[in-house]
């Protein structure tokens, strides 16, 4: 189903969007810590709220209920707003 497809399409973009946030790491830590420390924060939460969807260590099995994709959706948007504010942060913009 179509829930199916767009957790273990979230699970690698969280891989990629992770690998980013490494490289920039030394010079978010420089600029801005504060935000550094909310991007590390809101991965973990959204590393908690997916692992608490693995059904025998996959996520394509799973189907979500209305309160578990609630649940993914804070920590997911806190991650956006984080992202949103880095340029700024580093002088990008």
């Amino acid at each position: 189903t179509d829930d199916r497809h767009r957790l273990s399409d979230l699970q690698g973009t969280l891989e990629g969007t992770r690998k980013i946030a490494d490289l920039l790491r030394p010079l978010l830590n420089k600029a801005a810590p504060a935000l550094q420390k909310n991007l590390d924060q809101h991965f973990s939460e959204l590393d908690a709220a997916l692992g608490a969807q693995r059904k025998d260590g996959q996520l394509d099995s799973v189907v979500l209920s209305k309160t578990q994709r609630d649940t993914l959706l804070q920590p997911l948007r806190a991650l956006t707003d984080d992202f949103e504010r880095m340029n700024a942060a580093l002088g990008l913009e």
